[in-house]
């Protein structure tokens, strides 16, 4: 929140969505854990063999993802489910839960905002989604530099583990297949790429697949992409936010772990 306050230079738009983000966070915290004191033996459940896209953004994972999710054995994570994971979703009772019109109105009042975003990536309650909003849950992840230019909050995060949100990510994961089994989890995140040894750690049957593109071109995208999220909330995007940070010669060493 200091960091939002005092470095993303959001707009008015940007101050009620991100404040809406903010919220949606804290309350499927408390829901998860919630569940999990009424019913402790959500945690006996096993992650078996998950398959993680990890290539870099912009390189066709999610066209990627889409497909694998297509396998009736495989199970990925709809915007729904991960931003509104409780209560748990059950076999059978998936196509009409209202939570999925809930969750297309919150993630496409970034298309509304910023129509541009539409021809970039594809927004929908039923769309599966990146790790990182279920890593938001634990507040460490990249979810964050989509919510607003906050520099500070980057380097902090830069010098922390991310097991203990990785160990909550797999939480999260035991909650969502409690009442809707699947064979394997398909899920997806670029920024797995900077982190396979703690991957294999949570997981450590964990399959990684790796699509690549020219990194120059997928780069470009990249900029192209989160400019526009972040113009979105701000008047000024890339001004005092990650690019900033990372260009400043005194966070070399902060960032080196992660980049």
């Amino acid at each position: 929140i200091k960091s939002l306050e005092g470095d993303a230079e959001l707009n008015l738009m940007g101050r009620l969505m991100t404040r809406s983000d903010l919220l949606v966070l804290l309350e499927t915290r408390l829901q998860v854990e919630d569940w999990y004191k009424r019913h402790p033996e959500i945690d006996e459940e096993e992650i078996v063999q998950p398959v993680f896209v990890v290539g870099q953004g912009r390189s066709g994972t999610s066209f990627l993802i889409n497909m694998l999710a297509a396998n009736p054995d495989n199970g990925a994570m709809p915007q729904w489910q991960a931003t509104f994971p409780c209560p748990p979703p059950e076999k059978g009772k998936l196509d009409n839960d209202p939570r999925i019109e809930r969750a297309d109105k919150l993630i496409r009042q970034w298309v509304r905002v910023c129509p541009a975003v539409e021809s970039m990536h594809e927004f929908g309650g039923k769309i599966p989604l990146e790790c990182m909003q279920i890593l938001a849950l634990a507040f460490n992840s990249s979810w964050f530099v989509i919510l607003g230019q906050a520099a500070g909050y980057e380097a902090y995060i830069a010098k922390q583990s991310i097991e203990p949100a990785l160990a909550y990510h797999k939480r999260v994961l035991k909650l969502l297949q409690w009442k809707n089994p699947r064979k394997h989890w398909v899920l997806k995140d670029p920024m797995h790429l900077y982190r396979l040894p703690q991957m294999l750690k949570t997981y450590p049957d964990a399959r990684f697949v790796w699509p690549h593109r020219d990194p120059v071109k997928a780069s470009v995208s990249t900029v192209s992409f989160i400019g526009a999220l972040q113009w979105a909330r701000s008047d000024h995007p890339f001004k005092g936010g990650s690019f900033e940070y990372i260009l400043d010669p005194d966070n070399a060493a902060a960032l080196a772990s992660v980049i």
